[in-house]
């Protein structure tokens, strides 16, 4: 399919990606993805709480990610911050990117992931936060 990039407006051909399609950054390379990653204004995290990951990457894909955006030199934190849901539960966006940007790396959703996801979704529509799956980390040359 033919999308128009987010940023620039040029046209690019990409892949349907089903339900988390709308949360997919369409971007047509590297340089849109900063501009875009820039374009927010810095989130106001004083109601979300710390918190401490276990110190390395759950998956190859993150590692991959959090190599790409460095080269970009933006901020980069992963699982910075959990975030309180309306039942009580907590949803830990894999990285805040540039303060401003939560990003999901995926691989495979598994029912729970996926739930989670859109119940944060869901309650927090003005958190942006985009789906980083494999196509969209070879689009943005974040792929060996």
């Amino acid at each position: 399919m033919i999308r128009t990039c987010q940023v620039c407006e040029r046209k690019f051909s990409t892949e349907n990606r089903g339900w988390c399609d709308k949360h997919i950054p369409h971007v047509c390379g590297p340089g849109c993805f900063r501009d875009l990653v820039t374009s927010f204004p810095e989130l106001d995290t004083s109601s979300f709480i710390p918190f401490k990951h276990a110190g390395s990457f759950r998956s190859h894909y993150e590692t991959r990610f959090s190599v790409y955006v460095n080269k970009l030199e933006l901020a980069c934190y992963y699982e910075r911050y959990k975030i309180e849901m309306p039942n009580g539960d907590f949803y830990v966006p894999d990285f805040l990117v540039g303060r401003s940007v939560f990003f999901e790396v995926k691989g495979i959703w598994d029912g729970r992931g996926k739930s989670k996801f859109k119940a944060f979704v869901d309650n927090y529509p003005e958190l942006p936060i985009f789906v980083i799956d494999l196509k969209m980390l070879s689009t943005l040359g974040g792929r060996k």
